[in-house]
């Protein structure tokens, strides 16, 4: 057996504790056993749920996890997507449409690129959306990318299940493959909770001066998420910005008690 076959069969063997599935509000009981077993198909092992409907101790869970019910047991609950990232590095969002708004597109293949360059320390997060609706435009605003799983254009929907299955065979078959395979890319250094607190403070800065005039902020601070996200900037970075932000606020403060 050769060194990459030695490594792709290793690869079977062990869990891959960088990665984790986020369902946001799964519908269906059965659904989360099937995305149970895929991840465990796959080397992956930490599952977490964001608001669900779905019960992943329900007696169809169970079934179609078949062994890969310990999945289902310690999966971890949140009441909110961003919640559920904070603490994550890279957060890939998927969905099966690409809509009006601009957002940093990758596919599958550039996802692995993307998980593969992260540091040892550092963790991904692949995040799937409600079976009818995917992921809302609010959920992609806090991903840094959004994953199209590529399927024929006259039936593009994929079962949950088979979407997870698909990502994470990418991901799994990958260690099977020499590392300069992958373009090298920027990568996110901090958590993104710490990004998230830096939008809000950008955002509170820019309503003071007026800078939407009138219009919905969330919309006009999509392109300047998508700035920020490809940028990979690091803890420093984000502190200037910030120190930046709070002198704006402090002049803006001091021009406004004039009389």
């Amino acid at each position: 057996m050769g060194p990459k076959a030695a490594k792709f069969w290793l690869g079977i063997l062990k869990t891959n504790p960088q990665v984790a599935i986020i369902l946001v509000q799964p519908m269906y009981s059965g659904n989360l056993g099937s995305v149970a077993r895929a991840m465990k198909n796959m080397g992956l092992a930490k599952l977490l749920l964001v608001n669900p409907t779905a019960d992943p101790a329900h007696q169809d869970a169970k079934n179609m996890a078949v062994g890969a019910k310990d999945i289902l047991q310690k999966a971890v609950y949140f009441d909110s997507l961003p919640a559920a990232i904070k603490d994550f590095q890279l957060v890939i969002g998927t969905s099966r449409r690409r809509r009006k708004l601009k957002r940093n597109w990758i596919d599958p293949k550039h996802m692995v690129s993307l998980v593969r360059s992260l540091p040892s320390s550092a963790r991904a997060a692949l995040v799937f959306g409600h079976e009818e609706s995917g992921l809302s435009n609010e959920d992609l605003d806090v991903c840094h990318y959004v994953m199209e799983i590529p399927s024929h254009k006259n039936f593009p929907s994929l079962n949950l299940a088979a979407a997870v299955l698909l990502v994470a065979y990418e991901l799994f078959t990958a260690e099977a493959k020499p590392q300069s395979y992958y373009k090298p890319v920027l990568l996110p250094k901090i958590a993104s909770g710490q990004l998230e607190e830096m939008f809000v403070d950008l955002q509170q800065t820019l309503q003071s001066i007026d800078f939407f005039k009138g219009k919905n902020p969330l919309l006009m601070m999509r392109p300047l998420r998508e700035i920020f996200q490809r940028a990979a900037l690091s803890q420093k970075e984000i502190k200037i910005i910030r120190g930046i932000c709070r002198k704006v606020r402090w002049v803006k403060a001091k021009l406004s008690s004039r009389p």
